[in-house]
């Protein structure tokens, strides 16, 4: 395992995170990056946990508070780069595969562009309907 490049990307991936004050995920990229050095388990543990790899609150679900679209993108490098290390090694999980799969699919597509422009575009407004307009389209009668 190149744990060398391992923590170069949990390290970049930890600075992004604190930039945009998610410090509990960055801490927790702390405590893995520490634990290189004195527990290798919980190391390897931590490499295909949810809290790495997880949903709503994990370091995966980042977004950064600076609107930076080259701070999405470098993140999403980071997590494809990370799986794809770590599965060199012998170490992958579906959610990992998942999350690299998602974010490889991300890149290529440049989705943070395209979200970018279509946010530019002014938004058309939705014309309210009163109660006799929709119950008329519902073929129903409006009564008073």
């Amino acid at each position: 395992m190149d744990e060398k490049r391992i923590k170069a990307i949990l390290e970049e991936m930890r600075k992004l995170l604190q930039r945009s004050e998610y410090d509990a995920q960055a801490k927790y990229l702390s405590r893995l990056i520490a634990w290189t050095d004195c527990d290798r388990q919980a190391f390897h543990i931590g490499l295909t946990s949810m809290e790495l790899w997880g949903g709503d609150g994990s370091v995966n679900d980042f977004c950064p508070i600076t609107g930076s679209i080259e701070e999405a993108r470098s993140f999403s490098r980071c997590l494809v780069d990370l799986a794809d290390t770590l599965a060199d090694a012998g170490i992958r999980n579906g959610r990992m595969e998942f999350i690299a799969r998602t974010n490889r699919m991300w890149l290529e597509q440049d989705i943070w562009t395209n979200v970018a422009e279509s946010a530019q575009r002014p938004v058309q407004p939705v014309r309210k309907r009163s109660s006799k307009e929709s119950l008329k389209r519902k073929g129903k009668r409006y009564t008073d």
